[in-house]
């Protein structure tokens, strides 16, 4: 090799090293960079619909979680799958006619200088048909004592087709034929809670049913007998001759009746029959009779006859 070529070498080397480095560079500019692809808006958790999704109840999107801070989100809320047209806020209220569809959204994420990201919402819910208005009901009107009329009141403010089905019920148990806006507390209610059922329904509304029952509420309490008729004693008050009772008349319904006779106003012992014969031991005294009147679901009475002349 001369001189002039060993003194080549050294030169070749160096332009050989300097296109390598120049290739490098450019495959280098031509390979995407790992770093900017992974820094993209990224969903870590899908939003949701959240709410009492029915008609004229709010509904809510919550947006879920994502990989950047600061995002600005959109929202477009979908009926079936379809865009509602100007239905773009965080909350929507399903108007009457959506009742039985389907509700979703989408969420739309921005932030500057990425690519904005959509995402569906997580769950797409049925729209469900109003709630009926109900006031303080139901609940009942009246006097718990038997013979007393009850009035049912429904507290239903909803204007249905038809008025709500009543249905009494007797310590839970439904009474037969019972169905009308008043009720009239039977002997047998007695000690017994009442309350009522009430069904309501109307077109666009959710069928419901409501009840007053409450395991704290007062007790039927038990009936007053009317007295109608007093007691008498008919007969002579003579010693030895008989005295009968005229019991009177009581109401309602049958009753029961049991007898005390009593002289001088104490009661004679023995002496619960019907008739009564004075002794000489009650010569010179009065004669009368205490009737006790029972009836089932009625508070017993004891009513006292006028008393007779002096025993002769």
């Amino acid at each position: 090799m001369t001189p002039a070529a060993r003194g080549l070498r050294p030169a070749r080397t160096l332009v050989r090293l300097l296109v390598a480095l120049v290739l490098g560079a450019a495959v280098l500019s031509a390979t995407p960079s790992t770093a900017v692809a992974a820094d993209a808006i990224e969903n870590h958790l899908p939003p949701r619909v959240e709410g009492d999704i029915r008609v004229g109840e709010k509904s809510e999107i919550q947006t879920g979680a994502w990989s950047h801070a600061g995002l600005t989100f959109t929202y477009q809320w979908l009926l079936d799958g379809t865009p509602v047209a100007g239905a773009t806020g965080r909350t929507f209220v399903p108007a009457t006619g959506m009742e039985d569809h389907l509700l979703s959204a989408t969420v739309t994420a921005s932030l500057a200088p990425y690519a904005p990201v959509t995402v569906h919402t997580e769950n797409t819910t049925h729209i469900g048909k109003r709630w009926l208005a109900w006031a303080d009901g139901p609940r009942t009107v009246g006097t718990l004592k038997v013979g007393s009329t009850l009035r049912a009141v429904t507290g239903l403010v909803t204007r249905t087709p038809k008025p709500p089905s009543i249905q009494w019920k007797v310590d839970g148990r439904r009474v037969p034929g019972a169905t009308g806006a008043t009720y009239v507390l039977r002997p047998q209610d007695a000690g017994k809670q009442v309350m009522i059922e009430v069904w309501a329904s109307a077109p666009g509304y959710e069928p419901e049913r409501r009840t007053n029952w409450d395991r704290r509420a007062p007790k039927v309490a038990p009936g007053t007998i009317a007295v109608r008729v007093r007691p008498t004693v008919k007969g002579t008050a003579k010693v030895g001759r008989t005295l009968r009772v005229r019991p009177g008349a009581y109401g309602p319904g049958p009753v029961q009746l049991s007898y005390q006779w009593l002289v001088g106003g104490k009661s004679v012992a023995g002496a619960t029959r019907s008739t009564f014969k004075p002794r000489a031991v009650h010569r010179g005294q009065r004669v009368s009779v205490m009737v006790r009147v029972r009836s089932k679901g009625y508070t017993t009475v004891k009513v006292t006859s006028r008393g007779t002349a002096k025993v002769r």
